[in-house]
This record gives C-alpha cells, structure tokens and sequence, in this order.
C-alpha cells in the first residue's frame, strides 16, 4: 500500500502560493481556468473570437463557478445571452436544465415545457449526398 502522508497537507499550502488561475492565459488566449473543460481537444486550436459559440455553450453547460465568472469576464454578459439565444432557437445543445437556469438568469422566466415529441425529435438536419 502506497503512503500518501503529508501529501494532502500539503495542498492547501502549494495552492495558496498560485497565482490566480484566471489571470494566467494559455497560448490559445483562453483563461487557464477553462482549459480542464477542453481537455479532448487541441486548444492551441481554439480560437476565443471564432469559437466564442462553442466554448460559451461548453462553459454553461460543464463549468464551475471561476470558470463561468472567467467566461463572463472574457464574453460579456450581451455576448453570452445571444449565444444561449441562438442555441435555444436553433440545434438547443445546452442540457433543459441548463437551458432554463439561463434563461432565468438572461430574461428573468423559464423555459415553457416541450413536448415529448418536441423533446425526442431530431435537431440537426442531415445531408445526403445528392443534398450536396
């Protein structure tokens, strides 16, 4: 068995001395602190301005309270409500339980219920090839 002594005592310490998590940017531009919520993909790749969509849905969806003050800091709060606008008028990708925390958030109601058929019906369109 592995002793683990002094290790977690130590934590508190090394955590004390970062700095903060959001003022450090990693070379994408994106905040540090958002990096964990993209660890399956290439975020030298990950533009902030050209995948603003992407990473606002995948911070409201995953992230936790610094991530979302980081997102906020990074967006704005404008910014950040078209984004859930425009997912919830188009492919609705955000959880409806996500969606209608934000939609509490950004315009002070909930989300009306969908239907079962609305809730399980398809959302993205598939091309074939003669579509093309």
């Amino acid at each position: 068995m592995v002793q683990c002594k002094g290790y977690f005592e130590a934590i508190p310490k090394a955590v004390a001395t970062m700095p903060e998590e959001s003022a450090i940017k990693a070379p994408s531009g994106l905040p540090k602190s958002l990096l964990p919520l993209f660890h399956n993909y290439e975020v030298d790749t990950i533009v902030p301005e050209r995948d603003a969509a992407f990473i606002i849905l995948t911070v409201l969806a995953a992230g936790r309270w610094q991530q979302i003050k980081d997102l906020f800091a990074l967006y704005g709060w404008e910014r950040i409500a078209a984004t859930v606008q425009d997912d919830l008028a188009g492919l609705r990708t955000l959880p409806d339980v996500v969606a209608n925390f934000w939609s509490v958030v950004f315009w002070e109601r909930p989300l009306t219920q969908r239907s079962l058929l609305e809730k399980w019906s398809p959302t993205r369109i598939v091309l074939r090839k003669e579509d093309e």
